[in-house]
């Protein structure tokens, strides 16, 4: 094999891992519980510490969506992008919690809704480094 095809397959792994691993399982998929004064958050399906954030203390979420194309068909996503003090603290996604609709109308009754916000690659990758 020549070495710059080599290389090229060796990126190209490396940012499959990252994205899996780094945004998907940090920043995506979590645990939630969300209770009348909290929302307790466990990241990378969770394993890591539990995180607990009065709701009062919460600066309210961002609504967003995604498409994704697989297999010659299009799905749309849809997110809940929970913020403290400037920081995403909690992703809620109808394409990993079964419960979306329940904890979408909970957080829209108790939170503020700061606007939307437009979800690339590029953001996806810096909200997983702040963790």
């Amino acid at each position: 094999m020549p070495k710059v095809l080599v290389i090229i397959v060796t990126i190209y792994t490396l940012a499959t891992i990252i994205k899996l691993f780094l945004i998907e399982g940090l920043l995506k998929i979590n645990t939630l519980q969300i209770n009348s004064r909290e929302v307790i958050v466990k990241k990378a399906w969770g394993f890591l510490n539990e995180k607990k954030y009065r709701l009062k203390d919460l600066d309210g979420y961002y609504t967003s969506t995604k498409q994704l194309r697989r297999k010659q068909q299009t799905f749309t996503y849809n997110y809940l992008l929970i913020m403290q003090k400037g920081k995403i603290v909690a992703h809620i996604s109808n394409q990993y919690h079964q419960n979306f609709n329940e904890m979408n109308d909970f957080i829209k009754e108790n939170l503020t809704e700061l606007g939307y916000k437009k979800s690339t690659i590029f953001l996806d990758i810096k909200n997983a480094l702040k963790f």
